[in-house]
């Protein structure tokens, strides 16, 4: 395909679970959609996989090469994305389980996976060798059944623990990790008691959100997730208002992203069939917005959309990221039905 003069919304890469018509078996990719591709059928690429998709860490010391993690699992993979293929498989360390998300070091020197120890739901990040793979040691998340993580400047990581079980004293949290000496630098407790800590979207310095969903032992489906903002080094505050708009967010508030320019934030409620949006800075909801199924969220790489894929129909949605947050039309559907979506900038993808 050819490039057009310059890279505008970049690739869209997520997980998609389909199912065999004939066996009823299921099988997964990674997925690949160039909003930018001057031919329509050049727009959607596939990556075979074993597992579904969820974490998306690029190394940037190869160009094109990707790892992804399987959610709750074995599953990690090195991937081609410009050659469309696994190169090799990642695993777990002994006794564990990857847990969703990864990092490598701004530098490419290691590659951190989330994990959790399955025989005491113990989280750390292990420090993987950046040709091999190989542990090279951990770092200790300082909680339960970690999920998420965005590697901040300084050398210094930003890590979600589910927690444990509702009626536990294992609250969820959100721990800023040293990850040269494994250091708890800050930690900011869940204060509702149901809910966990998921998925995290960080804006300015000390500002960030947290999306939550229902502990275990509550149900998944019918219990209301929802989403927290900690602003400039304060406390983290669950969005508690207006009542008739949280108490439809339910199930898991799955995906969180945020423009830093205009303060807004917008997480999804596949369950409750809800997309709802957010002011950061005051910490107040803008609107909320019927849709059926929505999941991933992103920026694309121009800031200037949000990106969201929702329905039966995995269909993916552009808009507009500014207060008004306007439909800028679809993007074709048929792809990426995982949690998330990530974007790349689709280096040495374009030909």
């Amino acid at each position: 395909m050819t490039p057009k003069d310059t890279a505008q919304r970049g690739v869209m890469v997520g997980g998609m679970q389909l199912q065999d018509a004939r066996t009823k078996r299921a099988f997964f990719s990674l997925d690949l959609v160039d909003l930018d591709a001057l031919d329509p059928k050049d727009a959607i690429q596939r990556v075979p996989m074993t597992f579904l998709a969820h974490g998306f860490a690029v190394d940037p010391r190869r160009r094109g090469v990707a790892v992804v993690l399987e959610k709750k699992g074995p599953g990690a993979a090195v991937v081609d994305l410009v050659g469309r293929r696994a190169l090799a498989t990642v695993e777990p360390s002994p006794g564990h389980h990857f847990y969703g998300h990864g990092q490598f070091a701004k530098d490419g020197s290691v590659l951190y996976c989330v994990e959790t120890e399955l025989s005491t739901r113990r989280g750390v990040l292990s420090v993987r060798d950046r040709d091999t793979f190989r542990v090279l040691g951990d770092v200790p998340t300082f909680g339960q059944n970690p999920h998420d993580c965005v590697l901040l400047d300084g050398g210094v990581m930003l890590v979600t623990n589910g927690g444990g079980p509702v009626g536990t004293e294992e609250h969820g949290s959100v721990c800023l990790v040293e990850l040269a000496t494994g250091k708890l630098l800050e930690r900011s407790v869940v204060t509702k008691g149901e809910w966990n800590a998921g998925h995290l979207a960080v804006s300015d310095a000390g500002t960030f959100a947290v999306s939550s969903a229902p502990r275990d032992g509550l149900p998944e489906k019918e219990s209301p997730g929802g989403v927290s903002f900690r602003r400039g080094g304060g406390p983290l505050r669950p969005m508690d208002e207006p009542r008739d708009v949280t108490g439809r967010m339910l199930g898991e508030s799955l995906s969180v992203a945020v423009h830093e320019a205009s303060g807004v934030a917008v997480v999804t409620n596949p369950w409750g069939n809800l997309m709802t949006l957010w002011d950061v800075r005051e910490g107040q909801l803008l609107e909320a917005r019927a849709m059926e199924f929505p999941r991933g969220v992103t920026l694309s790489l121009d800031g200037s959309a949000f990106v969201v894929t929702h329905g039966k129909g995995a269909i993916m949605t552009l808009f507009s990221a500014d207060r008004a947050v306007t439909s800028l039309g679809d993007a074709g559907g048929g792809t990426i039905s995982g949690s998330h979506v990530y974007a790349w900038d689709g280096e040495g993808a374009r030909r």
